[in-house]
């Protein structure tokens, strides 16, 4: 994205509610099947926004420099549920990740399929430009096209770890400077500022049932963070991209150490397959990033997040107020009974700034990866320096060098902090209070069990979309849980039939070269995404420098073919 872009969109102050109202309006008109019982249950959004210029009759003049931006709806997920590792399936078949953020990209990529669909029989497309032989047939996004990410929370993990309010705020004596994006709304949403100390227990950072930590006796530690990221989170909330919390963000942890299992050093499909070709980074100590100690003028407690630190890395080390976290850590998603093997949205959304939010089997079908160019939260606790800390700054490393055309690449953080979802655990128990006639916060409220996956599609003229349960359809029976009729259509499984149906409609000729294979429904999940070579060299790369405790599926998991 090019900096007149981002300029273009940064200084419409209007911006961020735009792409909240976008998205709320979207969700809005979806059916009533899979949104939460009213006054019982309540659910996060997350919605994928397409901008762009209208388009002129000729297809191919995508120069309309006076044409006003449109917004778009592409792509929606609803839910906060994980399932444990016990029922993943190793056929592809089951969602092990239903928060929001996660099916909103799935569903982000059913769209891309769709659209690539319709490009490469030569119709007109408002995403692509057609694919062009100097390009080896790959496919570029319209000059003018960016897609932005609406989330209605902000996402669990490391993002969520950030100061709640300073005593001298408490005291009216806090130094209120204004956040670098002024009236975007970036600003720090402090919490204890609420006007009613129920709503603002609602606001926790709660991104799914077991996601917050409600004692408040325990307390784990921010241990490992530069002080000046405390003082940003508190005074303007912006990150800074200083060389100091650059340096302490690298964290590299050395080849074959205890938190390296044997399934992520042997089985995984890119450390088994082409770990080899990446030369080795050389290794430092462990350096986590610390949040000092709260004194009389900083900050007396945290938000904390459920996602749990993942084993063999650092840890949280159960410490008073201000040190109940690490900071900068990977973490995996809590869920009830077994632990699940889900990375927190933070971490994934982190990975989706080097390896582009497409996937390695649309990789292979685009001449660049496609990256948000802006995150934007809605009403909830949100804090611009703990979100760049988590999706941009801890990527930072001196020793990494992507492949083209991967690169790391900075979103805009934004907030609409004026719109309430009106399926928020905040905006259910208003309702559930003032229904109950009561002022206090006792009318119980859970979060639903179900989660929505929508994308915009010339199919079913945008009116279908997908609910799903503990990560299969909805109101699938018990003898029919294993069949296809079971299976969601943001799935892994769906998602290669959709990569093998486009491929079978395409003539080769007009495929990449990478793609121009016999017997390709014989390949299996895995090795599919291997012929994505600079995205998997990318992908080692990010785990060797930066990622080296990321939880890798086993290869059992993803040995599936198209016709299992």
């Amino acid at each position: 994205m090019s900096r007149k872009m981002r300029e273009d969109f940064c200084n419409e102050e209007s911006f961020p509610a735009e792409v909240a109202a976008a998205a709320h309006n979207k969700y809005k008109t979806l059916p009533k099947k899979g949104k939460p019982q009213k006054l019982k249950e309540w659910t996060l959004l997350s919605t994928v926004i397409m901008r762009y210029r209208q388009q002129s009759k000729d297809d191919n003049n995508v120069n309309g420099e006076n044409k006003k931006y449109h917004l778009r709806a592409v792509a929606l997920g609803t839910g906060s549920k994980c399932i444990g590792k016990s029922k993943m399936s190793n056929t592809g078949d089951v969602l092990n990740d239903s928060h929001a953020e996660i099916l909103a990209r799935r569903s982000f990529v059913r769209f891309l399929y769709e659209e690539l669909k319709r490009v490469y029989a030569g119709q007109p497309s408002d995403v692509f430009i057609k694919p062009s032989p100097s390009n080896d047939n790959r496919c570029s996004l319209r000059p003018g096209v960016t897609f932005h990410f609406f989330t209605s929370h902000t996402p669990c993990g490391d993002a969520s770890i950030f100061p709640k309010s300073t005593r001298k705020e408490k005291t009216g004596s806090s130094d209120k400077r204004a956040s670098p994006t002024g009236s975007l709304g970036s600003e720090f949403l402090k919490c204890a500022d609420q006007s009613q100390k129920a709503e603002e227990n609602d606001l926790n950072i709660e991104n799914d049932n077991d996601s917050t930590e409600k004692d408040g006796n325990k307390v784990a530690a921010l241990t490992n963070c530069q002080s000046s990221i405390t003082e940003g989170c508190v005074n303007s909330c912006e990150y800074r991209n200083s060389n100091e919390i650059t340096d302490v963000v690298s964290r590299k942890r050395k080849s074959g150490s205890p938190g390296m299992n044997k399934q992520q050093s042997e089985g995984s499909v890119d450390d088994e397959n082409i770990g080899h070709v990446v030369k080795k980074a050389r290794h430092s100590e462990d350096r986590s990033l610390k949040l000092k100690s709260a004194s009389n003028d900083e900050a007396e407690d945290i938000y904390r997040t459920g996602a749990k630190c993942v084993p063999g890395g650092g840890q949280d080390l159960h410490a008073p107020a201000t040190l109940y976290h690490t900071v900068g850590l990977l973490r995996t998603k809590p869920g009830r009974g077994d632990r699940t093997e889900s990375l927190s949205c933070s971490d994934k959304m982190a990975r989706w700034n080097v390896l582009g939010c497409q996937g390695a089997l649309l990789s292979m079908l685009l001449a660049e990866p496609i990256y948000f160019a802006s995150v934007t939260v809605g009403r909830s606790p949100f804090c611009k320096s703990a979100m760049g800390r988590a999706l941009y700054m801890r990527l930072t490393s001196p020793d990494v060098s992507f492949p083209a055309p991967y690169h790391l690449h900075q979103p805009v953080f934004l907030q609409a902090p004026d719109q309430d979802f009106e399926a928020s655990k905040a905006a259910v128990q208003r309702e559930a209070n003032l229904a109950a006639k009561s002022g206090t916060s006792n009318q119980n409220i859970v979060p639903s069990s179900a989660a929505i996956a929508w994308f915009d599609s010339s199919q079913t003229n945008g009116s279908d979309h997908d609910v799903t349960v503990s990560g299969r359809r909805q109101g699938i029976t018990k003898t029919d849980v294993n069949k296809p009729k079971a299976r969601s259509r943001v799935c892994s499984w769906s998602l290669f039939r959709c990569f093998h149906d486009l491929l079978d409609e395409t003539d080769p000729e007009l495929l990449p070269t990478a793609l121009r294979i016999e017997n390709r429904k014989q390949l299996t999940y895995a090795n599919a995404k291997l012929l994505a070579v600079p995205y998997q060299l990318a992908w080692a790369q990010l785990r060797e420098c930066v990622f080296d405790t990321w939880l890798q599926k086993p290869r059992s998991f993803l040995n599936f073919t198209v016709e299992s």
